[in-house]
């Protein structure tokens, strides 16, 4: 038998398991809650009024990122930080040459505090998080056990 093999590849990312179906946004937050309790660790991709990516780790949520989002992570560093856009081109381009999360690098380039870094993070899950918990209508979630690892420092739990 010669046939080819044709490998598909997702540029959605990792490949995800069948869909949960949730009537409305307000079962995703006991939804996110039994899956921090288990610890689970992976991403869920949510579809409905629009996309969305929400990455857990060890009991704590990484990062959110809406397909629209209400703001990029820069825009908030620019506004409560006060970071110039220049300092988080160079951020930006010392990530990408290095391999590093955006947070990592301006920590080792010494550009933000732990402290200015965690509260921008949290400001910018949270602003992610609320903008999915008011989608209208049905949506899916769907799983996908593609482990990351992350600082603890950085990453959150529900309720901050």
């Amino acid at each position: 038998m010669n046939a080819k093999l044709r490998l598909v590849y997702d540029a959605e990312g990792p490949p995800r398991s069948g869909g949960q179906q949730l009537s409305s946004a307000e079962e995703l937050e006991p939804l996110l809650r039994s899956l921090l309790h288990e610890r689970y660790d992976g991403e869920l991709f949510v579809r409905g009024h629009d996309t969305a990516r929400i990455c857990l780790f060890e009991g704590t949520i990484a990062w959110v990122r809406c397909n629209n989002p209400p703001e990029h992570l820069g825009d908030v560093l620019r506004r409560d930080v006060g970071l110039p856009p220049a300092l988080l081109r160079q951020a930006i381009g010392h990530c990408r040459t290095s391999g590093q999360r955006l947070g990592e690098g301006m920590l080792e380039l010494g550009l933000l505090t732990l402290g200015e870094l965690r509260s921008s993070l949290r400001r910018h899950i949270s602003d992610h998080l609320l903008e999915l918990l008011e989608w209208p209508g049905p949506m899916v979630v769907e799983r996908s056990a593609w482990p990351h690892r992350y600082d603890h420092k950085l990453t959150f739990g529900l309720d901050e």
